[in-house]
C-alpha cells in the first residue's frame, strides 16, 4: 500500500462542520466522504424501505422514517433515492423546510409542499392542467386579506429552470402554490385563515393532487420505461411541538390526528417523522393511522455493546468517517499499517481517535462537532489528546448547564435501566442529545450521552 498523503488542513477542517444537515450524495467530493453504518446500526433500513417499495410495485406506500437529530437520516435518504432511481423509478426528494414555516405546520401545507414539488419537478411531463386543484388554489388566495405581487417566485433553492405562465395562460402548479405560501409564510395571521381554509378542504385537496397530478404522472412516467412515482418529504421531524387550543401538541396532531390524509397519496411517500412520538402515550396509534407498519427507526452508530464491551466494528467505522473526511479517497480495505499511518497524520496518539469517537457516543454530528473544535483548538496536525481533552471538558460544561437535579436523576435512571419510560422527560432528553437509542439483537437500549456519563453529577 502507498503511504498516506499529505492533509489539506482548512479542506479538512470545513469538512467537519457540523452545521452541514446531509451528505449531499449527487456533489463528487461530498460522496467520496460517505460511510455506510447499516452493518451496526441494527439491519439495513435503507434496504427494508428499498424493497418494500420496489415489492409494492403499483400499490402505494407510505413509510416513516426517524431518529435522533443529526444521525444521518437526510444521507440516509439520499442513499435510498439513489437505489430506487438505479431501479427505475422517478423519485421527487425535497425538504419541506423550504417551504414551510416549521414552527406552525398543517396538514394542508405539508400537502402544498407535495404538490408544489410535484409541478416542478414533472413539468416535462406535460400534463394537463390541474384545473380543480387550480380552483382550490384560487379560492383559498381569496379568503386571504392581503395581495402580494410575487409574479415569477420561488421558493426554497432553485432546482432548475424558472417555471411560469406559458403563451396560452398556463400556469405552472409550481407557480400557483409558490404565490400562496409566500404570501402566508410570513404572517401567522393569514396561516391561521389558510389551515382553516384548507381543513375543511382535505378531501378535495387530496383528490386533485391525486387525480390531476399523481395519477397522470406515474402513467406517463410509465409510458416513459419508469417503474412508478416515489415522493420522499425530508425535515419534517423538525417541526416545533408547540401545544395547540385543542390540547393536543402539532406534532401529535400533525402525524396521528391527521396522518391519514398524509397516507392517502396515491404514490410511494417517505416521511420524516419526530422520534419523540415514538414515546407518546398514543404512539400506538401512529402504526394504525399509516396503515399498520411501525415508522422505520435510524439508531446511533454503536461505541460499545450493552454489557460494556467495546463494539469494534462500530468504532471502526466511526474512524472511517474521521479518515474520509481528512483523506476523501481513503479504501477501508486498506491493511493496517495503511490504516496507522493515515491516522497518524490526523492525531499524535492513536487512541485519540479512539476516545473522539467513543465520547461522541456513536452520533455522527456530535463526533464531526468535537472533531470540529478540536481542529480548530490546535490549528494544525497532528492533534494531541491534551486538547481534545480540553474540547470535551468544555462541551461537557455546557451540556451540564443545561441541566436541573431532576434530569439528572433521571439520566441516572437510564444509565442504570438502560431503558426509558417517562414521556415528558424524554421529550426534552432526546432534544438535546442526553440520551441516545442503540439497536442490539433487535432490540432497543438507551444510554447517557458519553459526555455526560463521565460527569461527576452522574455518580451522585
Amino acid at each position: 500500500m502507498s503511504s498516506a498523503s499529505s492533509i489539506d488542513f482548512r479542506e479538512f477542517y470545513l469538512s467537519t462542520e457540523p452545521g452541514q444537515t446531509g451528505l449531499n450524495l449527487s456533489d463528487a467530493r461530498q460522496a467520496k466522504w460517505y460511510v455506510d453504518f447499516a452493518a451496526v446500526r441494527g439491519g439495513a433500513v435503507i434496504r427494508r424501505m428499498f424493497n418494500r417499495i420496489s415489492l409494492k410495485g403499483d400499490s402505494p406506500t407510505c413509510t416513516l422514517f426517524t431518529g435522533h437529530v443529526g444521525c444521518g437520516k437526510s444521507t440516509e435518504l439520499q442513499q435510498l433515492v439513489e437505489r430506487l432511481e438505479g431501479a427505475g423509478f422517478h423519485v421527487v426528494y425535497f425538504s419541506v423546510d423550504e417551504d414551510l414555516d416549521m414552527g406552525d405546520v398543517d396538514v394542508g401545507d405539508v400537502l402544498l409542499s407535495i404538490a408544489r414539488q410535484l409541478g416542478e419537478t414533472l413539468d416535462g411531463l406535460e400534463l394537463e392542467e390541474p384545473k380543480g386543484f387550480r380552483r382550490l388554489v384560487d379560492e383559498a388566495k381569496q379568503l386571504l386579506t392581503t395581495e402580494i405581487d410575487l409574479k415569477g417566485a420561488t421558493l426554497g433553492p432553485p432546482k432548475g429552470p424558472q417555471l411560469k405562465a406559458d403563451e396560452s395562460g398556463k400556469v405552472s402548479v409550481n407557480l400557483m402554490v409558490a404565490e400562496l405560501m409566500l404570501q402566508v409564510r410570513h404572517s401567522p395571521r393569514l396561516r391561521e385563515q389558510l389551515h382553516q381554509c384548507l381543513g375543511t378542504r382535505t378531501g378535495d385537496l387530496l383528490r386533485a393532487i391525486n387525480e390531476e397530478l399523481i395519477e397522470p404522472a406515474i402513467a406517463k412516467l410509465k409510458a416513459k420505461g419508469k417503474k412508478g412515482l416515489v415522493v420522499v418529504a425530508d425535515n419534517l421531524e423538525k417541526m416545533d411541538n408547540l401545544a395547540m387550543s385543542t390540547g393536543r401538541n402539532q406534532q401529535e396532531y400533525l402525524f396521528i390526528d391527521r396522518g391519514r390524509s398524509l397516507s392517502q397519496l396515491n404514490c410511494h411517500m417517505v416521511f420524516t417523522m419526530p422520534l419523540r412520538l415514538l414515546f407518546v402515550d398514543s404512539s400506538n396509534q401512529i402504526s394504525q393511522v399509516f396503515g399498520g407498519r411501525d415508522p422505520e427507526v435510524l439508531p446511533m452508530v454503536p461505541v460499545r455493546y450493552r454489557d460494556g464491551r467495546v463494539h469494534e466494528e462500530g468504532m471502526r467505522l466511526l474512524r472511517l468517517l474521521v479518515l474520509r473526511r481528512a483523506f476523501p479517497e481513503f479504501d477501508d480495505m486498506a491493511d493496517d499499517a495503511t490504516w496507522d499511518a493515515h491516522v497518524r497524520q490526523i492525531v499524535a496518539e492513536p487512541e485519540s481517535l479512539d476516545r473522539l469517537c467513543a465520547v461522541s457516543g456513536g452520533h455522527p454530528r456530535e463526533l464531526l462537532a468535537l472533531l470540529n473544535e478540536w481542529l480548530n483548538e490546535e490549528m494544525g496536525l497532528p492533534l494531541s489528546q491534551k486538547s481534545l481533552e480540553r474540547v470535551i471538558r468544555a462541551k461537557q460544561n455546557k451540556r451540564k448547564r443545561a441541566l436541573n437535579e431532576e434530569e439528572w436523576a433521571l439520566l441516572r435512571k437510564v444509565s442504570a435501566e438502560q431503558d426509558v419510560n417517562d414521556e415528558d422527560n424524554y421529550d426534552r432528553l432526546i432534544q438535546s442529545r442526553f440520551v441516545f437509542e442503540y439497536i442490539e439483537d433487535d432490540e432497543s437500549w438507551f444510554e447517557v450521552n458519553p459526555l455526560l456519563l463521565e460527569a461527576p453529577e452522574m455518580q451522585a
